[in-house]
């Protein structure tokens, strides 16, 4: 059985999604994750964010102060003469939050509330 290919959007995001879909499917792909740079800072990212980082809901605010619990980690390891941090920009509630491939019960409720 061949193995299911998906391909992220973020390095075609200069495409329409159409066009973007049909490129995909022509070159055997079987799924296309799309890239979520730029999504608004709403009410519900009130839900995983700690306190003190959503503050009073303001998405400026809670940008700034995302940015700055992300530079954490690498104050802290520079105190340990550590140059080099990596990371990644997922929440630790990513698992909760979604599935992948997601079921078909996910798919369901996220139409649902689209409607």
């Amino acid at each position: 059985m061949a193995r299911p290919i998906t391909l992220f959007a973020g390095q075609r995001a200069d495409l329409a999604l159409d066009e973007l879909a049909t490129k995909c499917s022509s070159w055997g792909c079987d799924g296309l994750e799309l890239a979520c740079w730029g999504d608004p800072i709403d009410a519900r990212h009130d839900g995983f964010l700690p306190p003190e980082v959503w503050g009073d809901g303001d998405p400026e605010g809670v940008r700034t102060r995302a940015a700055e619990r992300m530079k954490d980690p690498a104050r802290a390891a520079a105190q340990f003469g550590v140059t080099v941090v990596t990371g990644s920009a997922d929440s630790v509630a990513f698992l909760r939050h979604t599935d992948f491939p997601p079921s078909a019960v996910a798919i369901d409720a996220a139409f649902a509330k689209e409607a």
